[in-house]
């Protein structure tokens, strides 16, 4: 919600579905900034510990 707040245009979505005996969730948001990505993985750009990646 943080990036979705500093875009012009602001959204979120929520997907919420079962499949092949597993819960899942996905959530999506506006954001202003490029990707950071090492090694195939999404990286912060949060100081801070102990938050998620998004």
């Amino acid at each position: 919600m943080e990036a979705a707040k500093q875009t012009k245009d602001k959204w979120m979505s929520v997907d919420i579905y079962y499949e092949k005996g597993m819960l899942s969730m996905e959530i999506k948001n506006s954001f202003q900034h490029e990707l950071d990505v090492e090694k195939n993985k999404l990286l912060s750009t949060k100081e801070e510990k102990g938050h998620g990646i998004g």
